[in-house]
């Protein structure tokens, strides 16, 4: 569905007995903006991907925002065995859509330094505002300070598999990479960061997370072990796949 379509497609599913909407790019922007309630965490990022449809309209919330915080805290490398400390690293955030809007909240929190590039600088000036963080051109990526790196572009997502928003050389041992594409899992960028001894992130833990809290908000039941099983599952390979259902 292009940008722009999502209150003409809401209005036609009016129609239908479903109250409940999960929203993904390029449409997070406009489910905010669609809703006439909004929770704490849709108005911190103005932007929303749940929508649910009550008798006096859409309400909205984002469940981007504690999935990503968590999935970094419960993801992240040991050092002596403590903790890295988060306050003392720069970040760089590719994209400026809704989950970089998620993002840049969750890395202001832990006190980075943050830089946001996109291919469009307008939409980077937009997003970097909101965290008081620095805009740079998307031809400039490659010159700034980092110690952490998250991709909240769609490039490297299925089927454009062959594709990665950041040069190999980019990527130093020891930075850590959050890659919140998840189909495939292990994008290029994972492969490459992985392969030049950085600290790996996948969408994959973000993706269940953010599922299970709406699941959650959807009927009321916490189906985090089941979803994180199914999503694993259905990324597979699917000959490995058909194998193990013939099991």
């Amino acid at each position: 569905m292009p940008r722009g379509a999502l209150p003409n497609f809401l209005k036609n599913f009016a129609q239908l007995p479903v109250t409940g909407f999960s929203v993904t790019i390029p449409h997070k922007e406009a489910a905010y903006e669609e809703a006439v309630n909004r929770d704490e965490s849709a108005e911190l990022i103005k932007a929303a991907n749940t929508l649910i449809l009550t008798e006096g309209g859409y309400s909205a919330s984002n469940t981007d925002y504690t999935a990503a915080r968590d999935s970094i805290l419960n993801n992240l490398p040991q050092h002596g065995g403590k903790p890295i400390e988060l306050n003392k690293m720069a970040a760089l955030v590719l994209g400026a859509g809704g989950v970089a809007r998620a993002i840049v909240h969750v890395l202001h929190q832990f006190g980075m330094q943050i830089s946001v590039t996109n291919r469009t600088l307008p939409r980077a000036q937009e997003v970097a505002k909101l965290v008081q963080a620095k805009a740079i051109p998307w031809e400039g990526r490659h010159n700034v300070r980092c110690d952490f790196l998250v991709n909240c572009t769609p490039v490297g997502m299925h089927p454009h598999v062959d594709d990665t928003p950041i040069h190999h050389s980019f990527l130093k041992p020891g930075l850590i990479v959050f890659d919140t594409v998840y189909t495939p899992e292990n994008t290029l960028l994972v492969k490459e960061a992985r392969a030049r001894g950085c600290h790996v992130i996948t969408g994959v833990d973000m993706f269940v997370r953010q599922a299970t809290e709406q699941f959650r908000k959807f009927t009321g039941i916490d189906a985090y072990d089941m979803l994180r099983k199914e999503v694993k599952r259905a990324l597979l390979p699917i000959h490995i796949r058909e194998e193990d259902e013939t099991k």
